[in-house]
């Protein structure tokens, strides 16, 4: 095998060879959906429940004291850019203002 398709071949069966762990943010109580439902039904589930979070997370916005809460944490991120992860700001405590 010559060194132009190697490298190729070999990075190929690294990628293969990641696919086969979980997802890093997948949690152990979701569900599997059914082997049954086909991919194109699978991506508007998914679709649909990330509309659906983002339509709750727009109507809490409009409460001031839960932008403000929102404010106070992005100004005390340690991340230079003033981050949040979305997952840990779902799954943290509420602050009461």
């Amino acid at each position: 095998m010559s060194r132009t398709i190697r490298l190729p071949m070999l990075a190929l069966a690294a990628a293969l060879a990641a696919c086969d762990r979980p997802a890093p943010t997948a949690t152990e109580e979701s569900t599997p959906l059914p082997s049954l439902v086909t991919p194109d039904a699978r991506s508007s589930i998914e679709r649909a429940a990330m509309d659906r979070l983002a339509r709750r997370l727009a109507r809490a916005l409009a409460d001031p004291a839960f932008r403000q809460s929102i404010k106070r944490d992005l100004d005390r991120s340690p991340f230079r850019e003033h981050k949040l992860q979305l997952q840990s700001l779902l799954k943290g405590p509420i602050d009461a203002c």
